[in-house]
Order: C-alpha cells, then sequence, then structure tokens
C-alpha cells in the first residue's frame, strides 16, 4: 500500500514502516525514513500508571460490532458520523466518498471529480447551527489534496470550494458549536474558516516569541477546546502541540518533545489531551493542557517492532455511556484497536484485518435508539454510543461502552 513515491523507489508488497502512511504522500522518501530515525526522548509522567497496569498487553477481547466489508479496489482513508442519524461518509484513496449506513449498507458513492487525482484525506459532517440550519444535516466537507469541498449529500454536488494553493490538507475539524471549522496540511499553518461564509478567516502561524512558535513541520492533528471556543489544539511531525487561541492569532502555549501524529491522533476532554504518535515507544500519551506536562504513557504492547503504529485517538463522546473511555488504532504488521478507560487502563483490544486509519465517536440520542432497536425500555438508560472504525478494507460499527468488560 503506497500514495506516493518517487520514481524509481521500491516499495514492498507488505506494509512497510512508511508506505503505509496515507498521510505522509507529501513527503520524499528521504523526509519519511529521517522521521522514522528521529530519537524519542522518554520525559517524566505527572501520573503514571502502576507496573501492574502498565504490563496489561491486550485486556478482553473487544467484539468486533457491524463489519462492512469494502469492495475489491476500495481502501478507506477516513470517516465522519452525522450526528443526528447513523450515516458514515467514508473517504476513499481513489478519491470518492462513500456514504453507509450503519447497519452495514452502503447508500452512496460520490465520485467527486474536483482533484481527480487527490486521496480524500478528511470528510466531516457539518453540524446543524442556528444560522445553517436543518439544511446542514447533509453538507459534508471533503479535503482533497489542496481542495476543501463543501459536498451536498443529497444532491450529490459540490456547492462551495476553496484552494490552499500549494498546501496539501491533512485535516477539518469542526467547532462543537458548528459556526467554524478549522484546516492543517502542510504548510504548517491552520486556517479557521466561517461556516455560514465559507471563507477564510485567520491563518494561524507563529506564537509569542518566547515560549511557542508555531509548527516547524507537516500538521496532522486539530482539535478545538469545548469548554473554550476561542481555543484551538493541532500536532504534527514537529513532536509539538500547539494550543491556538483566535482572540490573539498565534499559539499560546507548545506541549514539546513528545508527540509525533501523522493522523487523527489529537483529541481534547476537560484539561486532558489526547495524542497518538507514529512510533513504537510510547505512543499514546494524555497531557495537561494548562501546565503542558505529561500526564501519563498508556500501555500500547507492540508484540514485535512496528507492529502497530498509531494514527487515531479519540475520547469517548460526553453525555453517554462512553464517557470517560478512549480509543485508539493504527497501521503495521499487527494492526489492532483498543479501548482504555478514564484512568487510562487498558480494557479490551480488536484485532482488526488491516489498517486502522480514522475513526469517530458519537453519542447517540434515545430517538435513535428506539429507530434502531424498537426497546422501550432503553428510554430509562443512558445514551449508547456508536463507534466507526474506518480500516483500510473495512469498517466496524460498534457501541464501545456495550462492548468494555464489566
Amino acid at each position: 500500500m503506497d500514495y506516493s513515491v518517487d520514481e524509481g523507489e521500491h516499495v514492498r508488497d507488505e506494509e512497510p514502516v512508511f508506505s503505509a502512511d496515507i498521510f505522509s504522500s507529501s513527503l520524499s522518501l528521504q523526509q519519511r525514513c529521517e522521521l522514522a530515525q528521529q530519537k524519542y526522548t522518554p520525559q517524566p509522567e505527572a501520573e503514571p500508571l502502576n507496573f501492574l497496569l502498565q504490563a496489561v498487553k491486550d485486556g478482553e477481547q473487544l467484539q468486533p460490532g457491524r463489519v462492512v466489508q469494502l469492495e475489491p479496489g476500495q481502501e478507506a482513508t477516513c470517516i465522519s458520523l452525522a450526528r443526528d442519524t447513523s450515516t458514515a461518509a467514508v473517504g476513499c484513496r481513489l478519491g470518492q466518498v462513500l456514504l453507509v449506513d450503519a447497519s452495514g449498507q452502503v447508500l452512496d458513492s460520490l465520485p467527486l471529480q474536483e482533484a481527480p487525482d487527490a486521496v480524500v484525506t478528511a470528510v466531516r459532517f457539518q453540524l446543524p447551527t442556528a444560522a445553517g440550519g436543518a439544511a446542514n444535516r447533509s453538507m459534508l466537507l471533503v479535503a482533497k489534496g489542496s481542495r476543501l469541498l463543501h459536498v451536498h449529500t443529497g444532491t450529490r454536488s459540490v456547492v462551495a470550494q476553496s484552494d490552499e494553493g500549494s498546501s496539501k490538507i491533512n485535516n477539518i475539524s469542526i467547532r462543537p458549536d458548528g459556526q467554524l471549522f478549522a484546516t492543517a496540511g502542510t504548510d504548517m499553518a491552520v486556517r479557521v474558516y466561517d461556516d455560514q461564509q465559507r471563507t477564510p478567516l485567520l491563518r494561524l502561524t507563529g506564537g509569542d516569541g518566547k515560549d511557542c512558535c508555531g509548527h516547524s513541520n507537516t500538521v496532522f492533528g486539530l482539535a478545538w477546546k469545548p469548554e473554550d471556543c476561542q481555543v484551538l489544539l493541532s500536532a504534527g511531525w514537529d513532536a509539538t502541540v500547539q494550543v491556538w487561541d483566535l482572540r490573539v492569532g498565534h499559539s499560546v502555549r507548545s506541549m514539546a518533545g513528545g508527540s509525533w501524529v501523522c493522523g487523527d491522533g489529537l483529541d481534547v476532554q476537560g484539561s486532558r489531551v489526547l495524542t497518538g504518535s507514529w512510533r513504537d515507544r510510547h505512543p499514546l500519551q494524555l497531557w495537561d493542557v494548562g501546565s503542558g506536562r505529561l500526564l501519563t504513557n498508556l500501555p500500547f504492547y507492540q508484540p514485535q517492532q512496528d507492529a502497530c503504529m498509531l494514527y487515531a485517538a479519540r475520547f469517548g463522546p460526553p453525555g453517554c455511556a462512553a464517557e470517560g473511555l478512549l480509543a485508539a488504532g493504527g497501521s503495521g504488521k499487527q494492526p489492532v484497536l483498543r479501548l482504555y478507560n478514564k484512568k487510562g487502563h487498558l480494557l479490551s483490544t480488536l484485532h482488526t484485518q488491516s489498517a486502522v486509519h480514522a475513526m469517530d465517536w458519537v453519542s447517540q440520542s434515545q430517538q435513535q435508539q428506539q429507530q434502531q432497536q424498537q426497546q422501550q425500555q432503553q428510554q430509562q438508560q443512558p445514551n449508547a454510543d456508536l463507534l466507526a472504525v474506518c480500516c483500510a478494507h473495512q469498517l466496524h460499527f460498534l457501541s464501545a461502552a456495550a462492548s468494555k468488560p464489566r
């Protein structure tokens, strides 16, 4: 599996360290090899797990849920769940977007002829807002190369688009109120857009000139801080997490020296930041957003070198039974998805048939549960969760809260 190699480069049939990386296609082979050879220096943990918890390898077996096998030639790269339905948008290597119901039915395939040779690197269902109303439920943001597409899924049409020039877009993140969204890519900048006007508002680079200076390499991870709509976090291949404040227009804090994020491997919830790094040692970590200190190295057992290098990491959605859980997955010789509780204890592992490229996790309302299960007794239960896991050749739809060990 490979997305971009220079002429004359040899690519092995098995999944090698960097050829398997869908997000590294913007870098040369030499740059990718240099990144792989970077030395990781462990940092002291403020809240380390005890030695018994650190030694847990797999935990219980996580049930695979409903599995959707993709057709031959289709290779999934990213995923997004609609917040008020069970529909998933799945970006593919060949440039199309699939619409898939959580029951496993493929509803549609959007060809998207714009930037025809580009991989779809990010998809996000837009959120209903006071301005956009119900119409936003059918709108999808899609990143293909340098193009940002606004796609109406009902009419299968691109209603607006932007071009970020020489920068290839790696990720899109929508603010929880739906009014703004951000993109990140290869030019080391974070762009903030107005959702209603579909126009860029800010291009975030640089820092305060003292303790932080912005990114110095490709940016992949993006996450809005739910409790403060003016704060946005980003991470990438410069081994930093940058904390941006829209009110000042630059980075106000840098969490340096630990995270090498090369996919959708950044999330924030409350005071905790979760990073999933593409490396063997200490790939999954919790940080304190206020101080920038490393809190905990979560156990992520590697039975052999490059067994599973992380692309994706997510906190469970608040307000449902999965609140406090977190999940992580990646690619390699033995790709897995792992589930942890809020204290960082490894609960369970799902051994997947192909690389875990991305995931999305939402809370399902009681109405959705009734529509799906027709069980009146669920009215008194906490909202269920729906975890959609995007593997290269399969999709998994499961409830992590229902699957966790009791």
